[in-house]
């Protein structure tokens, strides 16, 4: 229940799986959708295109994920969706797990 709080969850929330339900049951989350009458949209790949068409399709005013996928959606060419990936709404998101190697470091 503490997700519902947390994460600002309201009504009818349209939640988007960037990782796999099995990892500490979707950090609690799944629980905290069927809570609140929510939807789930899981992927079966992960992209930027396939991300942003998502948020744009579903209306997802949810997601959670790693670091590196956030690195994947910031480090997207504007081009890496069919629709724009300027999104007309907040999206609440939730960034957890090791932190990836910095860009720097990969280029030294």
């Amino acid at each position: 229940m503490a997700e519902i709080f947390r994460f600002e969850m309201r009504q009818m929330p349209v939640f988007l799986w960037t990782v796999d339900m099995f990892r500490c049951n979707g950090w609690c989350l799944a629980w905290a959708m069927a809570a609140v009458g929510g939807t789930n949209i899981c992927l079966r790949n992960v992209s930027a295109e396939i991300i942003f068409d998502a948020i744009s399709l579903h209306k997802v005013t949810h997601l959670c994920g790693p670091p590196a996928i956030l690195n994947t959606i910031a480090n997207a060419p504007a081009t890496a969706s069919s629709r724009s990936p300027v999104l007309s709404r907040s999206v609440n998101v939730v960034v957890a797990g090791s932190l990836p190697k910095s860009r720097d470091s990969r280029q030294g």
